[in-house]
């Protein structure tokens, strides 16, 4: 089964980078990372050559972000983006293109906010936007929350953690399964061969929504 493309706009910083790469390598994701906002190419080449691919761009320059994503007319199924880079109607007109071998299905942020993406052009182009607010929070201050006094029926700390990143990853394939549902009618008209080739296709973008929390 082909594996589902993801282009990574802008590195995790630190250590959290090899986390998200092992995340998205266990989800069985054929990922590019942009090296752009990564301090030390040749180490991360090293470590991760072989497994993933790289390239080097502005991600901020929407010719260069176009070209980078169609480049050799292979596309991407998904983008994920940190920085907030904007993603607007040119850009996803581009990378939805049916002559691209992998059209673009999903765009997520590793962060909170969607106001960097054109959502109406989103929309028409059948593209599911995902976020993950929360998502790296810190407390202010040398120390974390307490947890609630013993015997208070108030979730603890850990408990709370828990929670929200099982309502951020349910969100994430809730917007995913809502993203141009076909019609029992166009499920008949449909032939067996079409029918698993929509399946194979959401699948895929499911597997690329889920790696935005890493």
């Amino acid at each position: 089964m082909q594996r589902a493309r993801i282009l990574l706009l802008d590195a995790a910083p630190g250590e959290l980078l090899g986390r998200e790469l092992e995340r998205l390598l266990g989800h069985g994701l054929d990922i590019t990372l942009n090296l752009r906002r990564v301090d030390d190419h040749a180490r991360v080449r090293a470590a991760w050559g072989g497994r993933v691919g790289f390239t080097d761009f502005d991600a901020f320059d929407e010719s260069a972000l176009i070209g980078e994503t169609v480049r050799g007319g292979l596309g991407h199924h998904a983008i994920k983006s940190r920085a907030g880079v904007p993603l607007r109607a040119a850009f996803l007109a581009a990378a939805t293109d049916p002559a691209l071998a992998n059209r673009l299905r999903v765009v997520g942020r590793a962060g909170a906010g969607t106001d960097h993406i054109d959502l109406p052009a989103a929309a028409r182009h059948g593209v599911a936007v995902t976020h993950t607010p929360g998502l790296g929070y810190r407390p202010l201050g040398s120390r974390a929350p307490a947890d609630p006094p013993a015997g208070s029926s108030a979730p603890s700390t850990t408990e709370r953690t828990q929670a929200i990143q099982s309502a951020q990853a349910a969100g994430s394939v809730g917007l995913l399964s809502s993203s141009r549902p076909m019609s029992p009618r166009s499920v008949g008209r449909s032939s067996p061969a079409r029918f698993a080739n929509c399946h194979r296709k959401r699948d895929m973008a499911r597997k690329a929504s889920r790696s935005f929390s890493a």
